[in-house]
C-alpha cells in the first residue's frame, strides 16, 4: 500500500498548497464562472474545479454536502428554484486498490 500512502500524502500537500494556502480569491476563474486550483509534484497532478459549496440568489439555491475521507467519500448536490427542488445528484468515490 505504498502508493496509497504516497497518494494520501500528496493530496494533503495539494490541499495545503491550493485552497488552504490561498483561500477564496486566490483561485483561477474559468470562463464558465467555475473556480480552479491546481497543484503538481512529480508525476502527480491535482485539480479542483468547483462552483462553490453553497450559493443563493433571488431565485436559485445550490447546496453541496460531502462526507468521508480520501479512502471513501460520498456527497449530494441539490439545486432549488424558488424553493422547489429541480435537480439532485448523489456521488461517491475513493481510492481503488491496485
Amino acid at each position: 500500500m505504498i502508493f496509497q500512502q504516497n497518494l494520501k500524502k500528496f493530496l494533503k500537500e495539494a490541499k495545503i498548497n491550493t485552497y488552504a494556502k490561498g483561500g477564496e480569491g486566490k483561485e483561477r476563474i474559468l470562463h464558465n464562472h467555475g473556480k480552479m486550483f491546481e497543484y503538481g509534484k512529480g508525476q502527480l497532478y491535482y485539480r479542483d474545479i468547483y462552483f462553490g459549496s453553497n450559493f443563493k440568489d433571488k431565485y436559485f439555491r445550490y447546496v453541496n454536502r460531502v462526507d468521508g475521507s480520501v479512502r471513501k467519500f460520498f456527497g449530494e448536490e441539490k439545486i432549488f428554484y424558488k424553493n422547489k427542488l429541480v435537480y439532485a445528484l448523489n456521488y461517491q468515490g475513493g481510492l481503488i486498490d491496485e
